[in-house]
Formats: structure tokens, C-alpha cells, sequence
């Protein structure tokens, strides 16, 4: 995490976790697209390889100095490195009190 207050929690991330999981965005998000790197692949709910929601590839097919603002909600999805070797990265401003009703079966990080 780079910052948080009491509206926004801005967090940086460089490629994607080793082993995918399964996630909802529990925040409306603004996402800054710093470097594209090789691509980031999308999982569906049942594990297979697949384009995910147009929504959900709004995010990942992005350019370098690229910004995506999407609702709180997405998902469930997974998401996977295309390329290990050039990950890519990212600034994510994740704007509070924008939780859906499901929040706290997604998140800890739910009021």
C-alpha cells in the first residue's frame, strides 16, 4: 500500500500473484496503467481460460498511461501473468464507501 486515508486507499501492483485466486473488486477503482507489460490473462469463476466480463477486460487490456475507472462489484475472477518475464504495472486508487451489499464475503477489508 502506497497511502490511505479515510476516502482512498492507493495501492501499487507489478504483475499479478504467483498462484491466481478467485477476487471481487470490493471498491469503485481508478487504475493507472504505468507499464503494459505482456498481458494479463483472466480466469472465469470455474477456473477456465476465458475473456472474463467486457467489463472485466476494460481493466486488463490497457496501454501504458492508460486509466480504467470501474464500478465496485467485479468479478468473481482470477487473474494470471501471460508473460512472468514482463509483468507490468500499475496504481490503484480504490475510493471508500463504494462496498457492494456483498462485500464482506469478498473482503476483510469490509466495513
Amino acid at each position: 500500500m502506497l497511502f490511505e486515508n479515510a476516502h482512498v486507499v492507493v495501492w501499487e501492483q507489478v504483475g499479478r500473484p504467483k498462484d491466481a485466486f478467485m477476487h471481487k473488486h470490493i471498491r469503485d477503482i481508478l487504475n493507472f496503467g504505468i507499464e503494459a507489460g505482456g498481458g494479463i490473462g483472466v480466469l472465469n469463476p470455474d477456473g477456465s481460460k476465458g475473456g472474463g466480463s467486457s467489463l472485466t477486460q476494460s481493466i486488463y487490456n490497457k496501454r501504458p498511461n492508460g486509466i480504467t475507472y470501474t464500478k465496485a462489484g467485479l468479478g468473481p475472477h482470477a487473474e494470471v501473468m501471460t508473460d512472468p518475464n514482463n509483468p507490468g504495472r500499475s496504481i490503484f486508487v480504490e475510493i471508500k464507501g463504494t462496498e457492494p451489499k456483498d462485500c464482506r464475503e469478498w473482503s476483510t477489508a469490509c466495513p
